[in-house]
């Protein structure tokens, strides 16, 4: 370097008076306008404006490792020019070998945002924050403090410093550098200058998010600490991560301390504590909490009223649920996609496909459009209430409504094509689901191996297999559990001894279900030896006994006619604290009537009522069907219409079907009221056929029909058909 440009740097510096470097202190204190001594200041801004770098390079800055001290300077001196500064600062960033002090980043972010160029600002700080990382990186020391430090001394370069403090917080929360960014919270108390609150609550809230609560309720303490008053935000943040962990009563506490602060709750408060509440199931304090909400003025909004419906539908209180949805129109406030969406959910879980149904009508009549959620809940429910084609017609209006099918409903597709045991259908739906781009996943496999096993077509099950490798789809515990009950079912129990070991190689232990295919196929064949055997393996691997493989051994040794052992294992089930299931009771019933033990068949039917187990129409066929093998035609009867009244018409008129000519003959009262349960369950053609029998075979109907058709005619399903039914009559 030349002694002119050494004699010139040297002017520059006694003119400058205090710099720093990187890792020195820096001050504004002195007079930056020693840069009019080497060129003049509207100079200096026609060679910023035009990039006219060269020039302004060979005056005075990079041939000195001080040159960014020098930067610094003429970036204090443009200050009343903020686009000028952000120039020079962008120029002398892209020169080589040049780095700028976390001082000159500051100088430039406070000039900025004083300008008001918030999002330029913005840039400048998330810059600064990745250098600084790099820097302090390798000294495994906090970030934020340099940077604190370094806004603190530049400072004087605007009017008010305290909001680029606040934006620095901001940065940090928004690059996610949680932790740091409440580092720098707390380093802020030796300025005694904080962020605003609405940017600690953006903090608050992404902890809460993160599911970090110990750190939210320590930065809530400290946000408190420093004199900040919480705003209603805020409390709705905490309130919402303390129900987000269950702890209701500490949320019910920040509520109380809230409302004593003079913070009113509002509507999102309250719907956050009414959701709360929901997910535990207590619904007396869900209401409470509601009660309170309308008391105090606020008005519940449609987010309020589908929270409650959701929540009482879930726990199957859909009466409780519906009183909500009469409210909620009462109050004008109209349903919208949510609100119809879980009543179809629920009426389908239910069992009450025909009222979905109606929703799902009365949904498009009020101009809302069913998404993908609401067809695939749907398409669903009628897979499992065996209505096949309805399903299909519902996949092609949800084709024509320009829905495309997705994983979810490939899923449902394939798995009811299996159970129904449509395995051509379900091999279409599969190979479709890859001409669309979409992987089948491990639940798509699972189908079709319980499936293609189900129907006997073990031989398919290797080219799935194989499939799965290649995907690299892992099987889970639910494709062993499908493959070893599908072989040992079809007796091939070799093969099912391979999957349990290939099970127990990939790591995955044997679950109780298992284990109960193995009881049952040993069982069935009267092994018992070997079945204990699989017992004591249980309690070996800690796994306890449950109804489920109670059930099978009851019913195994039933089978072998080996009832005192199957009445032993029922006390020793109940004795273990297992209540018996319908299933157990079903077995026991059935098992006690092929035996010839009527009274102890009775006993069981009789003590699954007294227990609040309502007999499902299995177990009253296979009771009415054992009552009439033993010859026991009038409390046949007495059972069977047991059965109508309580709603199984349908399975009702199939075992009178296979029982005719067995001892199970129907009386005039009896034909006419299995007319009226079908008519009531909207089975008019099945009821008209009956009456016709009915009228052949002599029988009189009675006033039970004139009954059901006179007083509601509605109740019989079809109008049409009902009266129809009725002027036969």
């Amino acid at each position: 370097m030349s002694m002119l440009k050494r004699a010139g740097f040297l002017n520059v510096l006694l003119r400058y008076g205090s710099f720093s470097c990187p890792s020195c202190a820096f001050s504004t204190k002195s007079s930056f306008h020693g840069i009019e001594g080497l060129i003049d200041r509207e100079k200096l801004k026609i060679i910023v404006n035009e990039a006219r770098w060269d020039e302004f390079r060979a005056v005075i800055f990079f041939d000195s490792l001080l040159a960014p001290v020098l930067i610094s300077g003429v970036l204090v001196d443009l200050k009343e020019e903020p686009r000028l500064v952000l120039k020079v600062f962008k120029w002398a960033d892209s020169q080589n070998g040049f780095q700028h002090t976390t001082e000159n980043y500051c100088i430039v972010s406070n000039i900025l945002y004083h300008s008001r160029m918030y999002e330029e600002n913005r840039d400048i700080l998330q810059k600064l924050v990745r250098e600084d990382r790099k820097r302090r990186n390798c000294r495994g020391q906090p970030h934020s403090s340099y940077i604190l430090e370094a806004l603190w001394l530049t400072r004087n370069t605007s009017i008010r410093f305290d909001p680029v403090f606040d934006q620095l917080f901001f940065t940090l929360v928004h690059m996610g550098m949680l932790e740091e960014a409440w580092n720098c919270f707390m380093k802020m108390k030796k300025f005694k200058v904080f962020p605003k609150l609405q940017t600690c609550n953006v903090l608050l809230d992404k902890f809460s998010k993160v599911g970090d609560g110990a750190l939210a309720k320590k930065f809530f303490s400290d946000m408190i600490g420093v004199g900040m008053i919480p705003s209603i935000y805020t409390y709705s943040i905490m309130i919402g991560l303390l129900c987000k962990e269950g702890n209701m009563e500490a949320a019910r506490g920040l509520l109380v301390k809230m409302k004593e602060t003079g913070v009113d709750p509002n509507v999102v408060t309250y719907n956050t504590l009414l959701d709360g509440y929901g997910k535990l199931g207590e619904l007396r304090m869900m209401v409470g909490m509601y009660d309170e909400m309308q008391e105090t003025g606020c008005s519940p909004n449609i987010i309020t009223y589908n929270t409650l419906i959701n929540c009482f539908c879930k726990y199957g209180k859909m009466d409780l649920a519906f009183n909500f949805v009469r409210e909620m129109k009462e109050k004008f406030i109209r349903p919208n996609a949510v609100t119809y969406n879980t009543i179809i959910d629920a009426f389908c879980k239910e069992g009450m496909l025909t009222q979905a149904m109606k929703f799902f009508i009365d949904m498009r009549r009020v101009a809302l459009f069913p998404c993908e959620i609401t067809f695939n809940t749907l398409i669903d429910a009628n897979f499992k209430a065996g209505k096949i084609d309805d399903a299909v017609k519902l996949v092609t209006e949800m084709l024509e409504a320009s829905l495309k099918l997705d994983v979810f409903t490939y899923r449902i597709l394939v798995d009811g094509f299996c159970k129904a045991g449509k395995l051509e259908e379900a091999e279409v739906v599969f190979m479709n689901m890859q001409k669309q781009g979409l992987e089948p996943d491990v639940m798509v496999y699972n189908s079709m191996v319980h499936g293609h096993l189900k129907a006997g077509k073990e031989g398919e099950i290797e080219r799935f297999l194989n499939e799965m490798k290649d995907r690299g789809i892992k099987p889970t515990i639910e494709t062993y559990g499908s493959l070893i009950n599908g072989m040992c079912k079809l007796g091939y129990i070799e093969k099912a001894v391979e999957h349990l070991k290939a099970m127990q190689a990939s790591g995955l232990r044997p679950d109780v279900l298992v284990y109960a295919s193995f009881i049952l196929a040993f069982g069935s064949l009267g092994r018992f030896d070997v079945v204990d055997g699989i017992l004591e393996a249980m309690m070996a691997e800690d796994i306890e006994l449950n109804d489920v493989i109670y059930s099978i051994l009851i019913d195994s040794y039933l089978k072998a006619g080996k009832e005192e052992v199957a009445v032993r294992l029922l006390n020793e089930m109940q004795g273990s604290g297992i209540c018996p299931s319908i299933v157990t009771y079903r077995t026991l019933v059935g098992g006690m009537c092929k035996l010839g033990f009527i009274e102890k068949a009775t006993e069981h039917f009789e003590d699954m009522k007294i227990r609040g187990i309502q007999p499902d129409a299995s177990t009253y066929s296979l009771f009415v069907h054992g009552l009439c093998d033993n010859k026991q035609s009038e409390d046949a009867m007495k059972i069977f219409m047991e059965m109508l009244q309580n709603g199984y018409a349908k399975e009702a008129l199939d075992l009178v079907r296979k029982l005719q000519g067995d001892g199970l003959v129907l009386d005039s009262e009896a034909c006419s009221r299995l007319i009226s349960s079908l008519a009531k369950c909207g089975q008019s053609e099945l009821a008209r056929i009956l009456l016709n029998e009915m009228l052949e075979k002599g029988l009189e109907p009675n006033k039970i029909i004139n009954d059901c058709f006179n007083s509601k005619p509605e109740e019989c399903g079809n109008t049409e058909e009902a009266n129809a039914l009725m002027i036969e009559f």
